[in-house]
């Protein structure tokens, strides 16, 4: 996982205060995500045929599971589901 700052605004002597929580809130986010990795709230799904054929898989959700990886395993089933008829 890489992990870094990114600047979108040139360098300035003073930071505005809207500015500093745009930052804020970046780091936040990025420090959960690498939390959520180090911690091992990392998730992937495979979805197999009856015979257990892989016909579809996903790795590299972090964090919500039942918000990212889950409901991205039901749109495969769905597809594939699609594609079986």
């Amino acid at each position: 996982m890489r992990c870094g700052l990114t600047a979108e605004a040139p360098l300035q002597k003073r930071v505005s205060p809207a500015l500093r929580r745009k930052v804020e809130q970046q780091l936040r986010q990025k420090v959960s995500a690498y939390d959520d990795y180090l911690t091992g709230n990392c998730f992937g799904y495979v979805v197999e045929r009856s015979d257990g054929e892989e016909i579809d898989s996903c790795w590299g959700f972090i964090g919500d599971y039942e918000g990212h990886c889950l409901e991205a395993a039901r749109q495969a089933v769905s597809g594939a589901r699609l594609g079986a008829d």
